[in-house]
């Protein structure tokens, strides 16, 4: 019996914990998807390891505690609202388990019914209340999460980023590389490349065209050997 509750609190504890993190995750998550695509970067293209997708998460987390206080208020009535079912629900639970404790016995051929979701083991109870939580919060916060990246977005096509000189190869002129050489040195020597982002393996260098255009282009720049891998022509994130 000893066995049995501590492998069942095993369970409940696993499942508290990693619905929180899966959380976070999303957050992480989300915002690197809305950010890339503004500059029409598909996440799929980016290796991350799990770490790095939870340290994307902080970010967005300081600015919707800090900006964007309906949100947060919506996320606290919505884990208020789950834990209020949750509370209601075992409470139901153990009162009719002790009707049903009254009622049955060998006269009584009609034992006191229950709802199916009684019947549940606990840490399964929880697990549904996690779960439940995690997609109210999950629903309320992608517009938050949205607006967020955008801003940054944004502010990197404005050039409030970091303005970096990263050298590359220069390619033989018959390559299909060369015109693209081309246009990143002039923007270089123009001090008009601003790093937008960066994983492991490339660096993404925004170079702002005419800005009455709301044009620009994004170089791709691989740290391994320092040279071109591609370049995308972009608007302004909306």
């Amino acid at each position: 019996m000893a066995d049995k509750e501590e492998g069942t609190g095993t369970i409940e504890s696993i499942v508290l914990v990693t619905i929180p993190a899966a959380l976070v995750y999303f957050i992480g998550w989300a915002y690197l998807h809305y950010y890339l695509s503004a500059f029409s970067i598909d996440l799929s293209e980016l290796e991350f390891d799990l770490e790095g997708v939870l340290i994307y998460a902080a970010p967005p987390i300081v600015s919707m505690c800090t900006d964007h206080q309906l949100a947060a208020a919506l996320l606290l009535l919505a884990m208020a609202a789950a834990s209020l079912w949750l509370v209601r629900l075992v409470h139901r639970r153990h009162r009719n388990q002790k009707l049903a404790g009254a009622l049955s016995y060998p006269g009584n051929p009609h034992p006191a019914a229950a709802h199916p979701l009684l019947h549940l083991p606990s840490f399964v109870l929880k697990g549904l209340w996690a779960l439940v939580t995690m997609v109210c919060l999950v629903t309320l916060l992608r517009p938050a999460l949205r607006d967020i990246a955008i801003a940054r977005a944004q502010a990197a096509w404005d050039m409030n980023g970091v303005a970096i000189r990263a050298i590359v190869e220069q390619p033989e002129k018959d390559d299909p590389s060369y015109l693209l050489y081309a246009g990143y040195q002039t923007c270089m020597a123009a001090r008009r490349l601003h790093l937008v982002f960066s994983d492991r393996n490339r660096y993404f260098m925004l170079c702002k065209g005419d800005p009455d255009f709301g044009s620009a282009a994004l170089y791709e720049v691989r740290r391994e050997d320092s040279a071109l891998a591609s370049v995308r022509y972009i608007s302004r994130p909306r």
